[in-house]
């Protein structure tokens, strides 16, 4: 019995210790959603960054839709050096996982959408749904949403 719970406590503390995902952020680039780490210390595993994505949805399981493995590239540690992914990859208006793994892992869950013609990353909502609203996955304080605001209004 003794065994039995020493090995139960073991199980329970490795959960208790393992991290989670971080952040993946994301923009629009040349009309493609443009992944990176926003980390400085984000570096290759094993030589390799391996990207994976998947639709998301509440009557099936994962459903991986696309995956590729980079070596020697620049590590997407900022929006200069970030990993394009064609929007064609995408079905508009359902969210996605994506998911880079490196010596660590990222994820976020998006959506894309294309009104009138222009990519647009939406705000998922309920964890499995699109929302109307458009949503800035690119990790920017409010003093720089306020800045490119400003921007658009002028251009």
């Amino acid at each position: 019995m003794k065994i039995l719970l020493l090995l139960l406590l073991m199980i329970f503390s490795t959960f208790a210790i393992a991290s989670g995902d971080s952040k993946l952020y994301i923009k629009i680039k040349n009309d493609d959603i443009c992944i990176y780490t926003n980390d400085p210390n984000s570096d290759y595993y094993d030589g390799r960054i391996y990207l994976y994505m998947g639709e998301v949805n509440t009557e099936l399981a994962y459903q991986s839709s696309y995956s590729a493995t980079y070596h020697h590239i620049n590590i997407p540690k900022s929006f200069a050096d970030c990993i394009a992914i064609k929007n064609s990859n995408f079905k508009h208006n359902i969210p996605y996982d994506i998911n880079l793994d490196m010596n660590k892992a990222y994820s976020q869950r998006i959506c894309v959408s294309k009104p009138n013609g222009k990519i647009q990353l939406m705000k998922v909502v309920d964890g499995y749904t699109c929302g109307r609203e458009k949503h800035d996955y690119s990790g920017k304080n409010l003093f720089e949403k306020f800045i490119t605001w400003i921007k658009s209004l002028l251009i």
